[in-house]
């Protein structure tokens, strides 16, 4: 009798076992279409996506001047039916665009500025275009997930009515007729409670995260000014922008497909060189002043020969913004700007102190004066949740995409210091042939080719699809958190 008993709990076990693949099965089918669902609503906007983003690229604006890109995307975001926030937190040319409502809430970074002189050399334009794109897809998924008979109008491939048969499902349930042997004892019917019935059964109460058609959070584009060198996503943060999104992710692109590009630490110095000196032509002679632009090219060339001594992932970025007026006054004042770039903090620090001694050294060569200052923040190396990052990568290949996990980038972006306070990817997108690089001549005409659009909206997709999922699931949500605060503690450590 007892060996009978063990065996009748062993089928009972199987029936469950079976139901459950089947409703996760279901669940799993239903996410697929919603994200079907924003992939169908961005390539319908396709033709309005790739406009946005060639007149953003038509008409580059510096640093906090990005006036029509920001009109441009807050007046289409407003029509396709977001709650705009224009201007927003005291910056002019920052904007908030939601859709949805209450938690979790989900950023999508939007940027849009130029670089001087060169237009979208960094694509930026292209930047907005992908977060536009992630912003109606999301939207179109949570319109359909909440949306009355929305299974009836998109039900998930392979799903019908006879799914659930008697074969698959277990004694005490309707559908099936078990036979006697097969009810082990004290099992009744009210043993089967809400709390051991899965989702989408009779008597089950099936918790939100796990049926998407019950999909519930909000999207938001968060535009962001000034990223070439600006610092515009600080001043948000310094602000507390930040504080109520539970993810941040953003797409740039580059001459690579890289889910978790390796940017790099950065500080930025401005050098003064200050000199007293008579014009060439005076008395006393010109040779018994200092000259300020000779400090300024002694420094240049120390760096360009401390290069040697530079590990392979370091590097200075300098130019010259005074070096003079006229060739026959000798220069009182000079100026340079550089950037000083490294894998993590600890090593930006050893370069830095490097690329100090050179200017201090200069002014003591030419008996110069020098004042280094910092300017805007420090950037340190960024930190990509990998949650997000495994979902991204599945995302991709899902849709066809081929990134590669890891890869050193030689720039910076201030997503960094987001990294740091929320759960953040920033991802790179491959545009042109691969042989252009950002910051390049090269890379402004491809920033506007119909491929690069096509990518971007593709992106895009990566993105949303992302997104829902995050919104889907407060388990995945749960792992997200809890991986942030492993990555924090482990550097603290």
């Amino acid at each position: 009798m007892v060996k009978g008993h063990h065996i009748c709990k062993q089928n009972y076990v199987q029936y469950w076992v079976k139901v459950v693949n089947i409703v996760c099965s279901i669940i799993v089918s239903l996410m697929e279409a919603l994200k079907l669902s924003a992939s169908a609503s961005i390539h319908a906007c396709a033709a309005e996506l790739q406009a946005l983003g060639t007149e953003i690229w038509e008409h580059p604006e510096l640093n906090y001047e990005e006036y029509q890109a920001h009109d441009l995307l807050t007046s289409y975001l407003e029509r396709k039916g977001f709650a705009v926030q224009r201007s927003y937190s005291h910056l002019e040319t920052a904007f908030r665009a939601s859709f949805g409502s209450g938690q979790p809430n989900v950023c999508v970074v939007c940027e849009y500025d130029a670089l001087p002189e060169m237009g979208h050399a960094c694509g930026h334009n292209l930047i907005a275009e992908a977060a536009v794109a992630v912003g109606l897809g999301v939207k179109a998924a949570l319109e359909g997930a909440n949306s009355p008979g929305w299974l009836k109008q998109a039900p998930p491939p392979g799903l019908t009515a006879v799914t659930l048969s008697s074969e698959t499902t277990p004694p005490g349930l309707p559908g099936a007729t078990p036979p006697p042997e097969a009810t082990p004892p004290g099992l009744t019917a009210a043993t089967l409670s809400s709390e051991t019935t899965p989702p989408g059964l009779p008597g089950a109460t099936p918790p939100p995260e796990a049926t998407p058609p019950g999909l519930q959070g909000t999207i938001t584009i968060l535009g962001t000014p000034a990223e070439e060198g600006g610092g515009g996503k600080i001043l948000l943060m310094k602000n507390g922008v930040f504080e109520d999104f539970d993810a941040v992710l953003m797409v740039h692109p580059g001459p690579y497909s890289v889910v978790r590009p390796l940017f790099k630490a950065v500080k930025e110095l401005h050098v003064t060189y200050r000199s007293h000196s008579p014009p060439y032509n005076s008395h006393p002679p010109s040779w018994e002043g200092p000259n300020a632009l000779d400090a300024a090219v002694t420094a240049y060339n120390s760096i360009s020969v401390l290069r040697q001594q530079f590990q392979p992932s370091w590097r200075v970025h300098m130019v010259f913004l005074k070096g003079g007026v006229h060739p026959d006054i000798t220069p009182e004042v000079s100026k340079m700007s550089c950037y000083i770039l490294a894998p993590c903090v600890d090593q930006l620090c050893t370069l830095e102190d490097k690329v100090v001694s050179c200017f201090r050294s200069a002014s003591v060569a030419s008996g110069c004066q020098v004042n280094v200052k910092q300017m805007n923040y420090t950037h340190h190396n960024i930190r990509h949740n990998p949650i997000l990052a495994e979902k991204f990568g599945e995302n991709s290949r899902r849709i066809g995409e081929d990134f590669v996990d890891q890869l050193g980038i030689y720039g910076s972006t201030d997503m960094i210091r987001v990294s740091r306070t929320v759960p953040t990817l920033c991802s790179y997108f491959a545009v042109g042939s691969g042989r252009e690089v950002n910051h390049s001549a090269e890379f402004v005409g491809v920033a506007n080719t119909s491929e690069a659009h096509a990518s971007a909206r593709r992106a895009g997709e990566i993105v949303a699809h992302t997104c829902l999922d995050v919104l889907g699931s407060r388990e995945l949500l749960r792992e997200i958190r809890e991986s942030f605060v492993m990555q924090a503690e482990a550097e603290q450590d």
